[in-house]
């Protein structure tokens, strides 16, 4: 039951960046897209690549939190996974941002405008 839970998530993930990538492509860098179909994070991404890899976050207290499903290989006989928790503070660049900043703000217009936040 679990398993076919995550598989119509990711099928639903999957279905929103194939429709982001035909409509929207400049919005995601070249060398990510293959990471994002694959559901992979990497520290390099834009919070809206993370998002399309990921799939949905929470936020609250300028934190933004991702859970993603790995798999294990540890043993080849079976297949296991584990659900990781990737935690992201937000620090808005001081030069950028004034002090009472939306967060939220921060974090997306990263993906267009990144700054040192």
């Amino acid at each position: 039951m679990i398993e076919n839970a995550w598989d119509d998530q990711q099928q639903k993930r999957l279905k929103f960046v194939r429709e982001v990538l035909s409509e929207r492509p400049e919005t995601v860098r070249q060398d990510h897209i293959g990471e994002i179909l694959e559901g992979i994070i990497t520290v390099d991404m834009t919070p809206w690549e993370t998002k399309l890899a990921g799939g949905a976050f929470t936020y609250k207290a300028g934190q933004a939190s991702y859970r993603q499903r790995v798999e294990s290989t540890a043993n080849s006989d079976q297949k296991t996974f584990m659900t990781l928790a990737l935690t992201y503070k937000v620090i808005p660049d001081p030069i950028v941002w004034a002090k009472d900043v939306d967060l939220l703000r921060v974090i997306w217009t990263q993906s267009e405008r990144p700054d040192n936040s």
